[in-house]
């Protein structure tokens, strides 16, 4: 099974447990700050793509906010669970992947693993476009029955539709630019090598306007080192429990945890699933390091979700980086 298969295969049992789990996350929180970012530097409406979205949560929370969305994940069943919450009327859904064992952040927020599934693009079979139907305008996209695609948030009877596309991330494609994308809960910690990463923030300015704004977060080394570590994570409820199990190579930087998720059924007995996911750690100065080799101007870093600099015990760094080189070529 090739690499791209076997994380695919991770997530698909896991959208259907994940967002179970999730309802501690303070995504409301964490769009206003992303919102109050995207303003400070001119950007109030228009298109923003939300890379690695999952089930769409800070999607949805962002289009509530007045942007024209577009989702790209690469996991049918997350984007399956995301639409399904667009037509509900649902902001119960968290975006991306992985269970929140949960740690704490030098603030005492809790600081969860949700990440996303960076793999996939495959062949439509639920509405959910695939690599062949990519973003464009996003003024609104139809289901096979023909009707719209539900609105963002708990009003479905209007607001921006969204549309979302079955891709992988580091080979991602929009018919046009889009003024800002966002990626959070470290969903691009789930890319292990250093060129793929750099491949993606080509692809990032390559697809944003002349000047146009990238938000997005990673675990730090100190987090993988310190505060997972050799750890094990449970969390107990009468719907279903789960187990994490953690391991951080030092040397190759790579964070294992293998999940086992018991959920009950309507019968009342309880079925297991079973997962491992990889991730790994990137140093901020690795990260500046790719993103001017990709073409992009780094703008600066924050403890995430906060306007704290980055410090040692930083568990999470949001960083800033802006589309570099259109305005040079169209002035020459």
């Amino acid at each position: 099974m090739a690499e791209g298969e076997e994380r695919m295969e991770a997530y698909s049992s896991f959208a259907r447990v994940y967002d179970m789990f999730m309802d501690n996350v303070p995504y409301e929180e964490w769009s206003r700050y992303l919102t109050g970012l995207l303003e400070e530097y001119g950007i109030r409406d228009g298109l923003v793509l939300d890379l690695g979205c999952g089930t769409g949560r800070m999607t949805r929370l962002l289009a509530q906010a007045g942007y024209d969305m577009i989702g790209v994940d690469g996991s049918e069943e997350m984007l399956e669970a995301a639409r399904s919450a667009d037509h509900c009327g649902s902001t119960d859904y968290c975006g991306s992947a992985a269970p929140c064992g949960g740690s704490e952040d030098q603030d005492g927020n809790a600081d969860q693993d949700c990440n996303a599934a960076p793999c996939g693009g495959s062949e439509d079979q639920d509405g959910i476009a695939d690599q062949d139907g990519s973003a464009a305008s996003c003024g609104g996209s139809a289901d096979e029955d023909g009707s719209d695609c539900c609105g963002a948030g708990d009003d479905c009877g209007g607001g921006s539709d969204i549309l979302y596309l079955l891709q992988d991330m580091r080979e991602f494609e929009l018919f046009g630019t889009v003024r800002a994308v966002v990626s959070i809960c470290d969903s691009l910690n789930y890319i292990l090598e250093e060129d793929e990463l750099q491949k993606i923030f080509s692809l990032v300015n390559n697809y944003l306007d002349p000047g146009g704004m990238f938000l997005f977060d990673l675990n730090t080394v100190y987090k993988y080192e310190e505060l997972l570590g050799e750890t094990t994570i449970c969390e107990n409820r009468d719907e279903g429990s789960f187990i994490w199990e953690n391991y951080y190579d030092r040397e190759t930087q790579i964070n294992e945890y293998d999940l086992t998720f018991f959920i009950r059924e309507e019968s009342g007995l309880y079925r297991r699933f079973e997962e491992t996911h990889y991730q790994r750690a990137y140093s901020p100065e690795v990260i500046k390091r790719l993103l001017t080799a990709a073409g992009m101007k780094f703008v600066g870093a924050y403890d995430a979700f906060t306007r704290q600099p980055v410090g040692e015990k930083s568990g999470r760094i949001c960083f800033i980086a802006q589309e570099s080189g259109k305005k040079k070529e169209a002035e020459e």
